[in-house]
């Protein structure tokens, strides 16, 4: 994050710096500035350690199954049942996948963000499925 604020106070430094400007060479600047701020902000430019992936994963997972031992009554479909529990955990999900696939404007990055809830949901109705076989024994 430093690294970013200082290349954009250079840029900023270097916008003032100039006393004539053309509009052409201001319009390249603003482009400098706004390539820096998309990079950072939306493309998630800072590096994850695979120790902070796998920390999140487990907070994922730890969230899941905490909200089915709660929420799930054994009657309710489970497909339904997965649905609840992925919004009720949906900040850990999605600080998860934000850690694993933080590239969403990639062709990859964006077929995966466009799917990736049908990935959850049946992973978490398989983890509601095996609840209720561990419950019956």
């Amino acid at each position: 994050m430093l690294v970013f604020l200082t290349i954009i106070y250079q840029l900023i430094c270097e916008l003032k710096s100039k006393s004539k400007t053309t509009i052409g060479s201001d319009m390249k600047d603003i482009k400098k500035i706004s390539s820096v701020i998309v990079c950072v902000v939306f493309m998630g430019c800072a590096t994850i350690t695979p120790e902070q992936k796998n920390t999140l994963g487990v907070e994922a997972a730890r969230c899941l199954l905490t909200a089915v031992e709660k929420n799930d009554d054994g009657i309710s479909p489970a497909d339904t049942v997965a649905l609840g529990l992925i919004s009720s955990c949906q900040v850990q999900i999605d600080a998860y996948d934000n850690a694993r696939v933080p590239e969403k404007f990639t062709y990859f990055g964006a077929t995966f963000w466009a799917n990736r809830m049908n990935g959850w949901i049946k992973q978490v109705t398989a983890i509601v499925l095996q609840s209720r076989v561990e419950k019956r024994r």
